[in-house]
């Protein structure tokens, strides 16, 4: 990959060694030499017009930058995936909390920071249900976490958002670790300025 512009070995590196046959035309890589890389082996199509400059067994977060890719201008990866693919650590899912003999569960728990993330289903809630997600904030609050509530609207529209907000409270919260950007037109920030997303 050494023989390519530098800002194309730039562009692939930010993606897990993934990039589209349109990126290297707008770097100036011409497709014969795209050809000559597919051909020896240094390089390999994984989907049509997604390349992995390397060769070798593919790796989780190359075959999700390869499908974002793949899709197009504006795809995201929604949920756990997203998660993973901003960077943010592993969060233990449906964590099961007893409180006055009846069982609550907390969608996702970042146990080492305090921070709880809600997610709410597609349905508005009713009142009482709301009534009862408050209390249970509430009551992860009095426990000494903060909780983050989002729409199911929020977490499938707009991913990038609710990660830089998780990004955020885990940051204030002690998380060491950098936000990353999930795809080229992703509007979460490349680490920093995390603080205005809350």
């Amino acid at each position: 990959m050494r023989d390519l512009p530098e800002t194309a070995q730039q562009v692939a590196a930010d993606q897990s060694g993934v990039i589209t046959a349109r990126q290297l035309a707008r770097l100036g890589v011409t497709e014969d030499a795209v050809r000559a890389r597919l051909d020896s082996g240094a390089w390999q199509r994984i989907h049509t017009g997604v390349f992995a400059s390397f060769s070798g067994e593919p790796a989780r977060m190359t075959q999700l930058w390869a499908a974002v890719l793949r899709v197009g201008p504006g795809a995201v990866l929604s949920y756990q995936t997203a998660a993973e693919l901003h960077g943010l650590p592993r969060a233990r899912r449906q964590v099961q909390v007893r409180r006055g003999g009846r069982s609550e569960y907390r969608d996702l728990v970042y146990d080492s920071y305090g921070v709880v993330v809600e997610t709410d289903g597609r349905t508005a809630h009713l009142v009482t249900a709301a009534w009862r997600d408050a209390h249970r904030d509430n009551a992860a609050a009095a426990d000494g976490f903060i909780t983050l509530r989002y729409s199911w609207s929020d977490v499938n529209g707009r991913p990038c958002y609710v990660a830089r907000q998780v990004a955020a409270a885990l940051t204030r919260r002690g998380w060491p670790g950098k936000l990353r950007p999930c795809s080229p037109a992703c509007t979460a920030p490349a680490g920093g300025h995390l603080s205005r997303a809350l």
